[in-house]
């Protein structure tokens, strides 16, 4: 079978950390951003690669939203596989109405069974292109 992979966005090392190691254990290959512009070069490199994308909602130099924004215009079909981690509350304007009904969400602090129930929802569920993985 072959390695999923995951891009981690977080400006926070230990949640990057927490991450990689879980997603490491479970036998994905982790790449790693920090900014919103770090992430953004990842997904020009990478986008077709990624089984998934958890995305901070804030970032210093950009907001998840904005990032998944520029994923729904270039990548459309690696928007069901992002996912937005945030502590707070989130409001879309309505003219993100869709990706509201495309992406989920991971609530910060969140506990490692959540995000494997996340992650099986979203990778394991069948997806509409198989391209999506390889």
């Amino acid at each position: 079978m072959e390695m999923q992979r995951v891009l981690l966005v977080d400006d926070e090392p230990a949640i990057r950390l927490a991450l990689r190691k879980w997603f490491e254990r479970n036998g994905w290959t982790v790449d790693e951003a920090d900014t919103g512009r770090a992430a953004l070069s990842q997904l020009d490199e990478v986008h077709t690669g990624y089984g998934l994308v958890i995305c901070d909602l804030h970032l210093p130099d950009t907001t998840g939203l904005d990032i998944a924004t520029r994923v729904q215009a270039r990548w459309p079909r690696l928007l069901p596989r992002f996912v937005f981690s945030t502590g707070d509350n989130m409001d879309f304007s309505p003219e993100q109405r869709s990706l509201r009904d495309s992406t989920h969400v991971l609530l910060k602090p969140f506990d490692f069974a959540e995000l494997r129930t996340l992650v099986q929802n979203v990778v394991i569920a069948p997806t509409p292109s198989a391209d999506l993985t390889h």
